[in-house]
C-alpha cells in the first residue's frame, strides 16, 4: 500500500502542544506517515528529572523566570522551548520495517535532517555531547556543538520519533538557565544528570553563519520528508 504524508503544523501555549503527539498518531491510518511541527514557549521536563532530590525547588524557580513547565512522556531530561525553537516529530507505523525498528527510527530521523539540512554544506555528526542539557546518542553536531536533540516514544503501532532543533535566538541564555536548574535541582551532584557548559550547544544560524528561521527549517524537513515517504 502506498504511503503518504500527513502535516500538522502548531503554535500556542505548551501545556497545549506537548502531549498532543499521541493524539494525532492515534488518528493516522496505517498508510499514513504524521509530521507534526510545534512552536511554543516553556521547558519540558523528562521523567529522570521528576527523581531529582530538589526537583520542585527548581521547577518554582523556572517558572519564576518565565517558564511554563510540563513533564513528557519521552525522553530521560530537560529541554528550553521558546522562540527561535522548533519541534518536529515524525510518526510512523511500527510495521515499517526496517524503518520503525527501535533503532531504525532514530536513524530515520537522522536520515531526514542529513538530507533536509545538505543544502547548508555542513557536516552534520550525531552523538552525546555530555555537557550539554538532555544529552543522548543521537545529539545532532555541528563543529562539535550540539543544535538538536532527539528522543523516541513507542506504542502498540505506531513509533513517535522527536527532534528538538535550536535554530536561532539566544541559547548561551538557554543553557544558563538550565545549567541553574539542575544546581538548585540536584544539590547532591547525583551523576545521573549533565553537568550544563552553555558553550556546548549552539544554534543553527550561529553555526551556519547566517540567519535561519524555524519556517526555513519547516520547509526543508518536509521536503525531505516528503521525497522519501514518496519513494516507499
Amino acid at each position: 500500500m502506498k504511503k503518504h504524508c500527513v502535516l500538522l503544523h502548531q503554535r500556542g501555549p505548551l501545556c497545549e502542544l506537548v502531549h498532543q503527539d499521541r493524539l494525532f498518531a492515534q488518528s493516522l491510518s496505517s498508510n499514513e506517515i504524521g509530521l507534526r511541527f510545534y512552536e511554543t514557549h516553556g521547558i519540558i521536563f523528562g521523567k529522570l528529572d521528576k527523581s531529582l532530590s530538589q526537583f520542585e525547588e527548581g521547577r518554582t524557580w523556572v517558572e519564576s523566570m518565565g517558564y511554563p513547565t510540563t513533564i513528557r512522556e519521552q525522553g530521560g531530561l530537560g529541554v528550553i522551548v521558546d522562540e527561535g525553537v522548533i519541534n518536529v516529530s515524525l510518526i510512523l507505523p511500527t510495521n515499517l520495517l526496517p524503518y520503525s525498528g527501535l533503532y531504525e527510527a532514530y536513524d530515520t530521523m537522522v536520515m531526514l535532517l542529513q538530507k533536509g539540512l545538505k543544502h547548508y554544506n555542513k557536516k552534520i555528526q550525531f552523538y552525546s555531547i555530555d555537557n550539554s542539557y538532555c544529552p543522548g546518542k543521537y545529539d545532532g553536531v555541528i563543529d562539535g556543538k550540539k543544535f538538536c536533540g532527539i528522543a523516541q516514544k513507542r506504542m502498540k503501532e505506531k513509533v513517535i520519533i522527536s527532534a528538538t532543533i535550536l535554530v536561532n535566538q539566544d541559547q548561551h541564555h538557554r543553557g544558563l538557565i538550565m545549567k541553574q536548574f539542575y544546581e538548585i535541582a540536584n544539590p547532591n551532584n547525583d551523576a545521573k544528570y549533565p553537568v550544563i557548559n552553555p558553550h556546548s550547544m549552539a544554534t543553527l544560524s550561529d553555526l551556519l553563519g547566517r540567519e535561519i528561521s524555524t519556517q526555513d527549517i519547516h520547509k526543508a524537513l518536509f521536503n525531505s520528508t516528503k521525497e522519501w515517504v514518496e519513494s516507499l
